[in-house]
C-alpha cells in the first residue's frame, strides 16, 4: 500500500529540488555515479572473489585498503597467508582509480546487489530494477534522522508518490549491518534477503522506487 507521504535525503553539495516540483526517476539517475561504479568494479569484483575463493571475511581486504599509507598496512599486508598475488592486483587497482574507500565504500554492496538480482532472476525469474536507475526513501523522519546521525551528510526533502512504476519495501539493515567475520557470500546473501523483502528483528525500512514523486517539503534538520 502507497503511503500518502515519504522521505528523502538528498545530497547537502545540491541545492534542494524546489516544492512542488514533480520528479520522474529515469531521467534524474546520477551519470557520474554510473561511470564511477564502472571504474571501481574490478577492485569489488576481485574482493568479493578473493573472499569467497578462500572463505574470508571481506573485511580483511577492506581494512587493508582502507590502510593504505598508513604503517598499519605494513602489518596487515605482512598477515596475508594465501592468494597475495590477487591481493597485489586489487591494490594496484585501488591505486590506479584512487578509491577513497570511506567515502566509496557504498559502491561495494552496489556491486553485491548487481550479482544478487541476477541471481535472483536465474533462479526465481523475477526481474528487479536497475539499481542506479531507482531512488531510495524512508517512511518516517526518524530514519532519516538515524541515517544522517550515522553517515553524516544529506537534507531531507517530504514527498508524495504520483506514478508507481516500482516500488520495494526492503529492510535497510541488511545493507547497513553485518558482523566483521562476513565473506562475500555472506553478503550476498543478505542482499538476496534485501531484495526479496526479508526483514531482521527490528527493521529499518528502505523504499525502492521507480516512477514519478512530488516535492511537499524541506525538513530542517
Amino acid at each position: 500500500m502507497v503511503k500518502e507521504k515519504y522521505y528523502r535525503i538528498d545530497s547537502i553539495l545540491s541545492d534542494l529540488p524546489a516544492i512542488g516540483k514533480v520528479i520522474e526517476t529515469d531521467k534524474v539517475f546520477d551519470i557520474n555515479r554510473i561511470a564511477r561504479f564502472a571504474e571501481l568494479k574490478s577492485i569489488f569484483e576481485k574482493t568479493y572473489n578473493y573472499s569467497d575463493q578462500y572463505n574470508l571475511p571481506v573485511a580483511t581486504i577492506l581494512e587493508l585498503i582502507s590502510t593504505m599509507n598508513t604503517p598499519r598496512f605494513n602489518l596487515l599486508y605482512s598477515r596475508i597467508e594465501v592468494g597475495k598475488d590477487q591481493v597485489n592486483s586489487i591494490i594496484e587497482d585501488v591505486n590506479k582509480a584512487n578509491l577513497q574507500l570511506n567515502k566509496e565504500g557504498r559502491f561495494f554492496f552496489d556491486y553485491i546487489l548487481t550479482i544478487a538480482k541476477k541471481k535472483i532472476f536465474d533462479e526465481k525469474k523475477i526481474d528487479l530494477p536497475d539499481r542506479f536507475l531507482s531512488k531510495y526513501f524512508f517512511e518516517n523522519l526518524g530514519d532519516c534522522y538515524s541515517y544522517i546521525r550515522e553517515f553524516g551528510i544529506g537534507k531531507i526533502i517530504e514527498v508524495k508518490f504520483i506514478e508507481v512504476n516500482y516500488l520495494l519495501r526492503a529492510d535497510n539493515k541488511l545493507l547497513s549491518s553485518f558482523e566483521n567475520d562476513a565473506t562475500s557470500k555472506d553478503l550476498l546473501k543478505q542482499s538476496e534477503d534485501f531484495l526479496l523483502g526479508v526483514e531482521t528483528l527490528n527493521p529499518v525500512y528502505e523504499i525502492v522506487f521507480r516512477g514519478k514523486y512530488q516535492i511537499t517539503k524541506h525538513i530542517n534538520f
